[in-house]
């Protein structure tokens, strides 16, 4: 049997392979969605304590306000988007019940702005596992997806990219 080198692979087929390997590196819910929601991941547990940070990037990419009004977490008790402010000239914590994201605006959880806090965890968050995340939105209502626990954040080719569902 002859084997077929790379070079004799017609483009079509190269472009249908490149779009299967796309696919698998960004998962877009749905594309009528205007709320897009990329590079979702939470920070393992460290033993001994009750709670860990979570991360993701929003984006309202349509013409009209929406709120994110409540989160959740597989087996986390409590989930509060929080953000952190200089109060006082020292930098604190703060809740933020509910975030809205204006029309084209984009908003970053990150280690030193708005992130999730994950409280009374009812099992360790270990590293390679995934989540459920529930996210509810005032105008594109729920979504639930599967977001990766890790060290660190994931590198570009492992974070997942979600659009959500219209409503």
């Amino acid at each position: 049997m002859s084997r077929l080198s790379l070079s004799q692979i017609p483009l079509p087929l190269w472009l249908l392979l490149a779009l299967f390997g796309l696919a698998g590196c960004s998962t877009l819910i749905s594309p009528q969605s205007p709320i897009l929601l990329d590079d979702p991941w939470i920070e393992h547990s460290v033993e001994g304590r009750d709670s860990a940070k979570g991360y993701f990037r929003l984006t309202n990419q349509g013409d009209q306000p929406d709120r994110l009004l409540e989160i959740k977490v597989e087996g986390v008790g409590m989930t509060q988007l929080h953000e952190y402010k200089l109060i006082d000239d020292q930098e604190r914590m703060v809740p933020v019940p509910n975030l809205t994201l204006q029309p084209k605006e984009t908003v970053a959880l990150s280690p030193q702005g708005y992130h999730l806090l994950l409280f009374n965890l009812e099992r360790p968050l270990d590293s390679g596992e995934k989540r459920k995340l529930t996210l509810r939105f005032e105008k594109a209502g729920v979504v639930e997806l599967l977001v990766p626990v890790a060290h660190e954040e994931p590198r570009d080719e492992d974070k997942p990219r979600h659009r959500l569902p219209p409503r």
